[in-house]
């Protein structure tokens, strides 16, 4: 098939224009002002206010590092001060609250006694107790004069049980012995009554000195005495001492002996 003639299904064939015969529209650039430039960033423009804002940042963090660290110190001491005021202020009041009680219980004690002592004075007030009589010293020294009197006469009488009556059961002295028993002196006694058929005992110049107890007395005096029989003799006279005590109401020889020896006339064998 030529040229000339196409078929009516193909298509016109495109025509290709030149580049210079191709209409163009003309977008004239305006330069930018002076702000412009200086507001449009540039990239080191952009690393420097990057580098400026993380040291922005990390400038206060280690500028507050010290005050952090010193404020939770201070706060660490400060809980520590207060917890041991508080441990302190709890001790003294437990040492305080027994002291109080104890002191209170101590008042209260002083004032039961106090009231005590007072109702005992008041009753010692009342009823006062009587104290002891004083000794009678004249009535005691005539008590003892008679009890001697009436030794001497139980000698002269040789009545041996009434005798012994004027003796306690033991005597602490009879002349170089020392305690010695009631029944010694009755056989002494009973010997000499046994023996002598006349007694004569006299007693004279007598000192009765009476203990501030009132139940003991010492007599010193002078013995002078005559024992005779049939075919015997026996005399003298010498310083005497006795010691009385009192018991049962009567007043009892508990010590005898001879201080001094005036002279005597013993027995001739």
């Amino acid at each position: 098939m030529s040229g000339g003639s196409r078929s009516g299904s193909e298509p016109a064939p495109t025509e290709i224009m030149r580049p210079e015969d191709m209409p163009t529209a003309r977008i004239e650039a305006t330069a930018p002002t002076r702000e412009q430039q200086r507001a449009r960033p540039t990239a080191h423009d952009e690393a420097t206010q990057v580098a400026t804002s993380a040291a922005a940042a990390a400038s206060p963090r280690s500028s507050n590092a010290p005050v952090i660290a010193l404020s939770v110190v201070v706060a660490l001491l400060l809980l520590t001060v207060g917890g041991l005021i508080t441990w302190v202020m709890m001790r003294d009041r437990e040492q305080t609250e027994p002291r109080v009680a104890t002191a209170n219980s101590n008042q209260d004690n002083t004032r039961a006694a106090n009231t005590t002592r007072a109702n005992s004075n008041a009753n010692t007030s009342a009823s006062p107790t009587p104290s002891p009589s004083p000794v009678d010293v004249a009535a005691a020294r005539s008590e003892v004069q008679a009890a001697l009197n009436s030794w001497a006469e139980t000698v002269r009488q040789r009545n041996l049980e009434e005798h012994m009556k004027y003796y306690a059961d033991v005597l602490d002295v009879y002349y170089n012995a020392t305690k010695v028993s009631r029944d010694r002196v009755r056989s002494d006694r009973s010997a000499a009554f046994s023996k002598y058929s006349s007694m004569e005992m006299q007693v004279a110049k007598v000192n009765i000195e009476i203990d501030p107890s009132g139940s003991r007395a010492t007599a010193t005096f002078d013995k002078t005495f005559d024992f005779r029989n049939d075919e015997t003799s026996y005399s003298g006279s010498g310083l005497n001492r006795f010691w009385f005590v009192k018991s049962g109401g009567r007043w009892r020889i508990n010590g005898e002996k001879e201080l001094k020896n005036y002279y005597v006339n013993r027995p001739q064998s």
